[in-house]
């Protein structure tokens, strides 16, 4: 990308800022609708992630980066929404924080295998590749929970 080492730096620096801000800000926007949100920083961190891949200035790339990593920690306490607007019974709740952990240790993973010597193009792609196919899941999810409502399970069958 014929960013240098202090570029680098910067823009990590810089996205770890935006971090809390993005940290903030979810704090602020906490009453935002939680599905739309969360298919909203998806779309952004997609879009951030392929200006990354062109950015070819380091103020380009910095921006994109941060931008990305906005999304990444806004959209995180909105999962909790989510979950409960498609289970009512909150029982997938109990694995909210294992699934977030497996992304955030998983993604990066699968990402590394698509490393080339310097050339990130392969590790950038997979991230959109996940974020989109995330989409698409929750998408499904949400499609499926209309189509098929959540039935109220007795109280006398509850344990």
């Amino acid at each position: 990308y014929g960013l240098s080492a202090a570029d680098v730096t910067e823009a990590v620096s810089a996205a770890i800022g935006v971090q809390i801000l993005a940290g903030v800000a979810a704090i602020v926007l906490a009453r935002l609708k939680p599905i739309p949100t969360v298919l909203g920083c998806a779309a952004v961190s997609i879009t951030a992630a392929f200006v990354v891949l062109y950015a070819g200035q380091a103020v380009v790339f910095m921006a994109a980066l941060a931008l990305f990593s906005f999304a990444w920690v806004l959209v995180l306490p909105y999962h909790v929404p989510v979950l409960i607007e498609l289970d009512e019974s909150r029982g997938s709740l109990m694995l909210l924080t294992s699934a977030q952990l497996l992304g955030i240790a998983g993604g990066p993973l699968l990402a590394s295998f698509a490393l080339a010597g310097d050339d990130t193009t392969g590790a950038i792609t997979v991230s959109m590749t996940l974020f989109g196919l995330a989409m698409l899941a929750l998408l499904a999810a949400r499609a499926t929970m209309r189509r098929y409502p959540a039935t109220k399970v007795p109280a006398d069958v509850e344990a």
